[in-house]
């Protein structure tokens, strides 16, 4: 807010005082008569800018807080999605493989009792296995 004061303007006792009672050096008791009302005022809008100036200073704190914890999420997904992909290639391999090791067995002749028994796998596993080969 600006506080227009031409004709006090002039007068370098009253900046003086308004500036000593921002510092704390002097109260209002001690002011001129004439500047009581105008530095109640300038207080409360020093006060203000005070206020605005740690809201500005706590937004800035959140907004930092904020990219980091954006970027830490970010890495953890990437690190989850990893890790899920990874998992789910050796389970699609595992089973690739354990249909690979079936059809061969078939090739030779054997038996789903004997494939069994061979890969110790479930007879409904070996029979899945069986038909989608």
């Amino acid at each position: 807010m600006f506080i227009s004061l031409p004709r006090l303007a002039e007068e370098k006792s009253i900046c003086g005082e308004l500036s000593r009672l921002l510092m704390g050096t002097i109260t209002e008791e001690g002011l001129s008569r004439e500047l009581v009302p105008i530095a109640k005022m300038f207080k409360r809008e020093f006060e203000v800018f005070k206020e605005n100036e740690g809201l500005v200073q706590n937004m800035t704190i959140l907004e930092e807080r904020y990219e980091e914890g954006k970027f830490e999420g970010i890495a953890e997904g990437k690190a989850e999605g990893i890790a899920e992909g990874i998992a789910e290639g050796k389970a699609e391999g595992i089973t690739e493989g354990k249909a690979d090791i079936v059809k061969n067995m078939l090739k030779r002749g054997k038996s789903i009792d004997e494939i069994v028994l061979d890969t110790g796998l479930m007879i409904e596993e070996v029979e899945s296995l069986c038909e989608t080969n």
